[in-house]
């Protein structure tokens, strides 16, 4: 008799977890964040190993701009299961938002370990190399991004936006007297993706 009470009560438990856990989705896709926060002060410990109540908080605090408590929420759910993607991109995007580049970086590259052809994150690392000014890494990941959909123009205008920035620092670095020939080749290519041919050529004589 013990027994079969104990196995209706873990069936109700399990019923309940998943009616609220249903709930709380429907609250993230109507946006009402502060909800979700409401019902999270009712939680109990055992609750903090449960991946996706901890995740679901993230998105709340997220989405109500409170980057430093979703990133702990988190780095939380990292601890419960460090192998999902969902939550490797999570991370590396809202320590984006921190100005945890590095973690960022990091957190992207791990992505890309477990799938390299994960366009987000070949994408966003893209995008973070060309904002620290590391425009021949970003390229390449354009590039990359490039082979599987060479006529995106999202991914084409961002890498025209880099030779752009390129070509105004080499033409600055030819202009203070830096003719050395790795400014003089790359400041050439950079204009000649940039359809400027015919400046290009004097760089590359």
């Amino acid at each position: 008799m013990k027994k079969q009470i104990f196995i209706l009560l873990s069936l109700l438990y399990c019923a309940g977890n998943i009616a609220q856990q249903h709930e709380w989705r429907n609250l993230i896709d109507k946006k009402q964040f502060g909800e979700i926060l409401l019902h999270a002060v009712d939680l109990q410990p055992s609750d903090s190993s449960d991946f996706s109540k901890m995740f679901y908080i993230g998105q709340a605090y997220e989405g109500l701009l409170k980057y430093k408590d979703a990133y702990n929420c988190y780095i939380h759910c990292y601890t419960l299961d460090s192998t999902r993607i969902d939550i490797l991109n999570t991370l590396a995007r809202i320590s984006g938002s921190l100005g945890r580049v590095k973690e960022a970086e990091t957190f992207y590259k791990k992505v890309i370990a477990n799938d390299s052809t994960n366009f987000y994150a070949n994408y966003q690392l893209a995008r973070l190399y060309v904002q620290r000014g590391d425009n021949d890494t970003g390229i390449k990941y354009y590039d990359y991004l490039l082979e599987k959909d060479p006529e995106n123009p999202i991914l084409l205008r961002a890498k025209g936006d880099c030779y752009l920035n390129a070509d105004s620092i080499y033409t600055s670095l030819m202009a203070a007297g830096d003719n050395v020939i790795t400014t003089l080749k790359y400041c050439g290519v950079s204009r000649f993706y940039t359809h400027k041919w015919f400046d290009a050529i004097e760089p590359l004589e």
